[in-house]
């Protein structure tokens, strides 16, 4: 049985506007941030996840800590300009990691909503062949 997120994306997006002296980012997040979805800076990256600017975002999985005990890293692919992004983050100790933010991949139609189904806008009708014996009229 798949486990939902273990933090509040909601509010971790809350936090990257209201608090942003919370968010720390890891290691490459930044740089992989700048190079690859042409984000300035931190204020840059965390304004874009509080305002919920990305086109899709969809929850992959939460992952345990190798480090810290009873604590959860949930991670999200999103589509940003045409591209699939990854982030995952975490809370800890009243403040917030956001731990990846680089390209990830999905499958095709993978954002589309659960049941899609091609829609076919017109319905075309071959006509009924009539043998009449094989004569021409």
């Amino acid at each position: 049985m798949e486990s939902g997120p273990y933090n509040s994306y909601e509010d971790f997006k809350a936090a990257c506007l209201q608090s942003p002296e919370r968010i720390n980012l890891h290691r490459d997040v930044l740089s992989d941030a700048q190079k690859y979805f042409k984000i300035k800076d931190k204020n840059d990256l965390l304004s874009l996840i509080g305002n919920g600017e990305f086109e899709h975002i969809k929850f992959q999985k939460p992952t345990k800590h190798k480090y810290i005990e009873n604590v959860f890293i949930d991670a999200y692919l999103f589509k940003l300009d045409r591209k699939i992004g990854y982030l995952a983050f975490f809370e800890h100790n009243g403040g917030w990691l956001l731990k990846s933010f680089h390209p990830g991949k999905t499958k095709p139609g993978y954002f589309d909503p659960p049941g899609k189904m091609l829609e076919v806008s017109k319905v075309i009708q071959l006509p009924k062949v009539i043998k009449t014996g094989g004569q021409n009229e």
